[in-house]
């Protein structure tokens, strides 16, 4: 019997090292950068622009613990958002930029310096730029385009349920129409809410 109680421990042990814990999370960041796509002049002198990588972010998804190796783990995030800028508002029109990205990453967490680093791809579609009355004419199409993205995150809070982080996104758009692409590379301050 204790034989056969053994071999039982030995054969769930794997299941249990790698036994999955999904968390969904949200998530918001302001990111800069990428090549001048709009540079609007106003009539009081004043200007606005949009660069191809500025945006704010706001998404929504899960993480999923893939170990409980203790404090090194290792985790899968998936997230899902939108991604928008917009030209300063005007009675005569403005030019808001929108992207729709889809992440996959991977994380290295230490749950002890309560950091993680990760890497992974992002993938934005319905890549538009929307002119508005007299702005129409800068409207534009981009195809779905597809990049790299790495991040550093300090776990924060009582319960480290949230954390504050730096990450980086190197992407590029084609226009649809026009031939040529855009640089969109960005930086950016990165803010995720979990729910453990």
């Amino acid at each position: 019997m204790n034989h056969i109680l053994f071999a039982l421990i030995l054969a769930l042990a794997p299941v249990r090292a790698w036994a999955a814990k999904i968390s969904p999370l949200v998530n918001a960041a302001l990111e800069f950068g990428g090549d001048k796509l709009i540079d609007a002049t106003y009539s009081d002198g004043s200007k606005s622009n949009i660069e191809a990588g500025r945006g704010i972010i706001l998404s929504g998804g899960a993480v999923i613990n893939l170990t409980e190796t203790t404090p090194h783990t290792f985790e899968a995030q998936t997230t899902l958002g939108i991604k928008w800028t917009s030209t300063k508002q005007a009675t005569n029109g403005e030019v808001d930029w929108y992207r729709w990205p889809l992440e996959i990453m991977s994380f290295y967490h230490n749950t002890e310096k309560h950091f993680r680093l990760g890497a992974g791809i992002t993938y934005q579609f319905s890549n538009e730029l929307k002119g508005s009355k007299d702005a129409s004419a800068a409207s534009a199409k981009f195809k779905n385009a597809s990049g790299f993205v790495v991040e550093g995150d300090y776990m924060a809070g009582i319960e480290r349920t949230m954390t504050l982080g730096l990450r980086y996104t190197v992407i590029s758009y084609a226009t649809e129409n026009f031939g040529g692409s855009v640089n969109g590379n960005s930086f950016g301050f990165n803010f995720t809410h979990f729910w453990f």
